[in-house]
């Protein structure tokens, strides 16, 4: 385990900088909240666009202790990473042996999936059902009710745990938890959200069915259940070695079988929360898989170990002096593929994707370029509006309220009736997600901004001025949706 914490805090030092998009949409509101401009995302308006208000109230404190929230944030998520390791090691340290759980520790620190959440609530959602599960092993009934409050406030998915812990103790203890568990934590979940309604005027987050109606739009594809579809991640896993792949998932489920009895309240999770996202059609987005990439080396080193029972210790055939020599090349060689053939944490943009750096720059001149008071409307908010700090409209309704419920309905332009932005920032070509836009421009209503150089990207306004020149015509969408 120390070995995995060390490495774990090598590659969390290279990837200081990585900045999610989605991430630093929480890094703007907490910014303006440190600022002195309140808990916001656009200044002066009230609207709560936070999924994980744990988080946020955490970062709030985090923030303080550095210069930079940036480095807050990365601090924070490498501590909460290590924390649920730690914890995770203690609850599976009677199903596994030194050797799985090294082989376990390895693959959870190597891998750059987990360094790609860094900047969300995910690294804090791992802690917390880390520390759920080992509450409930170690039976701390009234410890686990405050940290089940926590968790819900963290990712209202946490909710899938807590049934399928309540499902073990009534299957096991064949009765319900005391209720004595419960005020506390009911104190807790009500004062979150008597603040939401004192502060933001809705006790619920006003964007909390967001991903549901982005799933609903068919912007996301027409592949359905969208969740399934994540090949993307095999190479973030797994470096793209399918036999790496295969491997993992054969001997996880032979894991899963071997202590199944032991694993019920995972498994139940894991199967509840996949079952939420295929059948609300959530959009695939990293951060929502960590539940099943954190306990799949768990369960494939039960799977190892409970091979190597079968073959050698209950096999009086084997020869222990032969196979615990050959056991260890194999697994010292894994452990090497690990360490140098997995894609390097580093591989990962330093600024958090494909189009994060030229979002950094478009925001910095947006800053330079455009007037304190205009607004601009996007598709994809976080770095560009933490650096540009203008006013942002997204159009797919993150920090915006009606945009969201009306692209679910597939009512793609209606939004302009409830925004007026000054500037339109899209992709060229556009993006399907761009096609409110697209209508604008096939009607004769848009202008481009001429001093605007980005390649791959345009400024658009609805008004002629000596920098809006037009009006103009672009690169019909891709993939348009059906």
């Amino acid at each position: 385990m120390a070995g995995s914490l060390v490495i774990l805090f090598i590659h969390s030092w290279q990837v200081r900088e990585y900045q999610l998009d989605d991430a630093l949409i929480y890094l703007r509101y907490i910014r303006n909240f440190i600022e002195g401009n309140g808990l916001v995302y656009n200044k002066g308006e009230h609207f709560n666009g936070l999924t994980s208000p744990l988080y946020t109230y955490l970062m709030l404190l985090v923030g303080q202790l550095f210069s930079s929230l940036q480095i807050s944030s990365v601090v924070f998520s490498t501590t909460c990473m290590a924390s649920a390791l730690v914890i995770l090691g203690l609850y599976f340290r009677e199903q596994q042996h030194s050797w799985t759980m090294a082989l376990t520790g390895m693959f959870c620190v190597a891998t750059p999936y987990f360094y790609s959440t860094y900047g969300m609530e995910t690294p804090l959602f791992m802690l917390l059902v880390a520390v759920s599960l080992y509450l409930y092993q170690k039976e701390h009934y009234f410890a686990l009710g405050i940290v089940a409050a926590l968790l819900l406030l963290t990712r209202a998915e946490g909710i899938f745990l807590l049934i399928a812990l309540l499902f073990e103790h009534v299957l096991t203890k064949r009765k319900l938890p005391t209720w004595r568990i419960l005020p506390l934590p009911a104190l807790i979940l009500v004062a979150h959200y008597t603040f939401n309604k004192y502060y933001f005027g809705e006790f619920l987050p006003q964007t909390g069915w967001a991903k549901i109606w982005q799933g609903q739009s068919g912007l996301w594809g027409d592949k359905h259940p969208l969740f399934l579809h994540a090949a993307y991640l095999h190479y973030w896993f797994f470096g793209g070695k399918w036999w790496l792949l295969l491997g993992m998932i054969s001997t996880a489920l032979v894991g899963a079988f071997a202590q199944a009895r032991k694993n019920r309240p995972i498994i139940v999770f894991l199967f509840l929360y996949l079952l939420f996202f295929c059948l609300l059609d959530i959009p695939n987005y990293n951060w929502y898989y960590a539940p099943f990439f954190l306990f799949l080396p768990y369960f494939s080193g039960i799977g190892l170990l409970a091979t190597w029972r079968r073959l050698v210790e209950r096999n009086a055939a084997v020869s222990k002096s032969v196979a615990v020599p050959v056991l260890g090349s194999l697994i010292a060689a894994t452990l090497l593929f690990i360490l140098i053939a997995m894609p390097p944490v580093t591989s990962m943009s330093p600024n958090g994707g494909k189009y994060s750096d030229s979002y950094k720059g478009i925001g910095r001149w947006l800053q330079m370029n455009t007037a304190p008071t205009d607004k601009i409307a996007m598709v994809e908010i976080g770095t560009v509006g933490y650096y540009s700090d203008r006013y942002i409209i997204d159009i797919l309704g993150l920090v915006n309220p009606y945009n969201a419920e009306l692209i679910g309905k597939r009512d793609f332009d209606k939004w302009l009736e409830y925004y007026q932005p000054d500037y339109f920032l899209v992709h060229q070509p556009f993006w399907n997600k761009e096609i409110s836009v697209e209508h604008l421009v096939g009607k004769g209503e848009m202008y481009v901004r001429a001093d605007f150089n980005f390649p791959g990207y345009a400024l658009l306004c609805r008004k002629s001025s000596a920098n809006c020149v037009g009006p103009i015509t672009l690169k019909p969408p891709k993939n348009k949706p059906s």
